[in-house]
């Protein structure tokens, strides 16, 4: 049998949520989109942070925040 590794990206930095209401823009909606992602299979993850307006941020405390939620749930998951 073929292994396959899944990558996951529950957002990018063009979607909105005027865009689609279904995207992941808070820290803790990342979190839980990355959580239920493995569910299915899912070993990783590739994310954008958002601040909290919403923009594409490269802050520190914020990925912290994410990895650091997604890590303490599932400390195997690539990211």
């Amino acid at each position: 049998m073929n292994k396959l590794i899944i990558n996951f990206t529950p957002n990018g930095m063009i979607p909105t949520k005027d865009l689609t209401p279904h995207v992941p823009i808070s820290p803790d909606e990342i979190i839980s989109e990355a959580i239920e992602s493995t569910k299915f299979g899912v070993s990783m993850i590739h994310l954008h942070a958002r601040d909290q307006s919403g923009n594409p941020t490269y802050q520190k405390e914020i990925y912290e925040q994410i990895v650091g939620g997604i890590k303490k749930i599932n400390k195997d998951i690539i990211i």
